[in-house]
């Protein structure tokens, strides 16, 4: 799709942008729906809608996105590790 960005982040990288687990951030086209945090842990998952909190948030995502490989260069990190495998 066009307005969809894949990135590789290495572990290897030494990025600790989010060496807590996965993040996603949901943000919705009606202006009555606040963005929210989603934080999947071992146990259950975590929705968090607090301004604050979702700005913490968004900061970890931009500064991950910063500090990744380019988008370019995503086709030939996935096939660097499919040739690992």
């Amino acid at each position: 799709l066009s307005h969809v960005n894949i990135q590789v982040a290495p572990f290897s990288g030494g990025s600790r942008a989010i060496a807590d687990g996965s993040i996603t951030m949901l943000r919705f086209p009606e202006a009555e729906l606040t963005d929210m945090v989603y934080l999947e842990q071992h146990t259950g998952a975590v929705y968090l809608n607090k301004p604050a909190e979702c700005l913490y948030y968004r900061n970890v995502l931009n500064r991950l996105v910063t500090e990744a490989p380019p988008p370019a260069d995503t086709e030939a990190i996935l096939q660097g590790i499919l040739r690992e495998i």
